[in-house]
C-alpha cells in the first residue's frame, strides 16, 4: 500500500509563550506538506514475515510569517516583513519564523521494520518478533529565535523484541521494550519564555526506558 498527498495549509494555527509565559495560540501564514507515506508485507514462507511502513513528509511554511496581517486579514508574505503591514513603505524586520522554515513536531522521516517468525513448540504455537522504529530530528517550536534557544530534537530509533507461547486461549509473552535503552525527545518545552526569561531550563519527554517484562494473557468466548 502507498499514497502521494500535497497538501496547501492556509493561516494554520500553532502556540508558543508569549511574554507573561502564557500559551498564545495564533494564525501563521501559509504552510506547504508535501510526502509519501508506504506499507509494505512479505510472507516469506516457513513462518518468517517481514514487514515495513515509512513516511516521508517535507512539511514548511510557503511564506514569511510575520506575526501581523493587512487590514483586510490576509497574511503579510513580503520578505523581509514590514513594520505597518498595511504600508509597503514603511521600515522592515526579519521575519519570525522565514519561509522555507520546517514546521514544529513534524519529523521528515518515519517508519517502522518488523520480523516475525512462527513455529510449533512442544505442543504449542511460538513466534519470536523483533521490531525497530525510527523518527528523524523535528523542531519544538515555528519560531526562530524560540527554536534556537530550545534546540533541535536529535532523531533516534527505538528497538523491541518479543517470544510468545500460546496454547488454545493461554500466552505467555517474554518481552523487551526500547531493548538498547535510547531516551529519544518526544516533546520539548520551557516552562517560561525562552526570550524573556533570561537563562532557563528546558525539560525533554523521553521514551519509556529499557522495560523486560513476563505478560500472561487469557482469551475468553467461545470465539463463534
Amino acid at each position: 500500500n502507498g499514497a502521494l498527498f500535497y497538501e496547501t495549509w492556509d493561516n494554520f494555527q500553532f502556540s508558543f509563550l508569549g511574554p507573561n509565559s502564557v500559551t498564545i495560540v495564533a494564525n501563521a501564514a501559509q504552510a506547504q506538506v508535501k510526502g509519501l507515506e508506504t506499507e509494505l508485507e512479505w510472507a516469506v514462507g516457513n513462518g518468517l514475515t517481514l514487514s515495513a511502513s515509512g513516511a516521508y513528509i517535507d512539511a514548511y511554511l510557503s511564506t514569511n510569517y510575520c506575526g501581523e496581517l493587512h487590514a483586510d486579514g490576509s497574511p503579510v508574505t513580503s520578505n523581509p516583513c514590514p513594520v505597518d503591514p498595511t504600508n509597503p513603505n514603511s521600515p522592515t524586520y526579519p521575519p519570525f519564523a522565514p519561509e522555507g522554515q520546517q514546521l514544529p513536531t513534524t519529523p521528515k522521516w518515519k517508519g517502522t521494520m518488523t520480523a516475525r517468525y512462527a513455529f510449533p513448540l512442544a505442543g504449542m504455537q511460538a513466534h519470536v518478533q523483533g521490531n525497530f522504529t525510527y523518527q528523524s530530528a523535528i523542531w519544538p517550536n515555528l519560531l526562530t529565535a524560540e527554536r534556537t534557544v530550545l534546540g533541535q530534537q536529535e532523531g533516534y530509533g527505538i528497538a523491541n523484541f518479543s517470544f510468545v507461547v500460546a496454547r488454545d486461549t493461554y500466552a505467555l509473552e517474554l518481552l523487551v521494550k526500547n531493548v538498547f535503552d535510547r531516551r529519544g525527545s518526544q516533546f520539548r518545552y520551557a516552562e517560561c519564555t525562552e526570550l524573556t526569561c533570561g537563562p532557563i531550563a528546558v525539560y525533554d519527554s523521553v521514551t519509556q526506558p529499557r522495560l523486560i517484562g513476563l505478560q500472561f494473557s487469557q482469551r475468553f468466548g467461545s470465539g463463534h
